[in-house]
């Protein structure tokens, strides 16, 4: 194994235990909050890891560009990490995993609408195998106290999530490719942070947020969510996908789906159904198809 791989593993397995923390996390605080305080932490930390990894010189960002991934950060970061930590909270981490599979068959729907890039018969298989593997674990019988109708709302909101986090990154590829991705990811943070503070203080909730990060809450699990998952499992990614294939790194990152399944059945006390196992693999077989394609 080459370090490329070692890093897309790692990423893979710290996304994983960063899910279960978040899960917690969750049980106690409210999707937009936790949410505001994990991109905050992250943007904070970037702060002093941006010149220590990519130097001191700032890229010449246009007018346009920043206004681009600002609008990036609010539909990616704003909204949909926000819903998908509710759907999250609504589904377990078992079957929020399986969802967030989808991520690959849109972007490259996303891709071929917008960026020009082709549709091949494996990566339309992919696709069909994604989607049969999701409607495997949708039809699974509600568990732990969880209704039809919060199954169903769940997977509907992690649908749109995905969905919108795959928007906020096509539509800002051309610029990943152009400049250094943490300086991306900062302004990115910097538009998710900025949007949700002026929903809070358009909706007048500035001063009830505030209150709120002020009473006793779970810290640990929030800090460490965030670190974990979107902090330090970026930067391993990042290095993943410099040091390996693009196509292997994304494979492996993708195993992070199995890493929750099976972590969400030790720590969490969530069922590992044979239902369960088998849209797990039918998806990660969709996933492994696209990434060849």
């Amino acid at each position: 194994m080459g370090i490329g791989e070692f890093y897309a593993l790692g990423c893979a397995f710290l996304w994983a235990l960063a899910v279960l923390f978040l899960k917690k996390a969750g049980e106690l605080v409210p999707a937009f909050s936790l949410n505001l305080f994990k991109n905050s932490l992250v943007f904070l930390l970037l702060i002093p890891t941006i010149p220590l990894v990519a130097g001191l010189n700032w890229p010449d960002f246009s007018a346009r560009e920043y206004a681009l991934l600002i609008l990036s950060g609010v539909l990616g970061i704003t909204l949909a990490d926000g819903m998908f930590l509710r759907c999250l909270n609504l589904l377990g981490a078992g079957r929020s995993a399986i969802i967030s599979c989808l991520y690959s068959p849109f972007v490259l729907v996303l891709s071929m609408l917008f960026l020009s890039e082709r549709m091949t018969w494996l990566r339309f298989g992919g696709f069909v195998l994604i989607l049969a593997g999701i409607i495997l674990v949708g039809f699974e019988r509600p568990q732990n106290h969880k209704s039809k109708r919060e199954l169903r709302t769940g997977a509907l909101i992690g649908v749109a999530a995905v969905g919108l986090m795959a928007t906020a990154i096509v539509m800002i590829k051309p610029l990943t490719e152009a400049y250094p991705v943490l300086h991306v990811c900062e302004i990115r943070l910097a538009g998710g942070v900025m949007g949700a503070l002026v929903y809070v203080a358009v909706r007048g909730r500035l001063a009830t947020e505030i209150a709120f990060f002020r009473q006793p809450l779970p810290w640990v699990p929030m800090i460490a969510g965030s670190i974990l998952g979107a902090y330090l499992a970026m930067l391993m990614w990042l290095a993943g996908f410099k040091y390996a294939d693009a196509s292997v790194a994304a494979i492996l990152n993708q195993t992070s789906v199995v890493w929750i399944i099976v972590l969400s059945a030790v720590f969490l006390r969530e069922p590992l159904t044979m239902r369960r196992m088998a849209g797990v693999l039918v998806a990660f077989v969709g996933v492994v198809m696209i990434a060849l394609g």
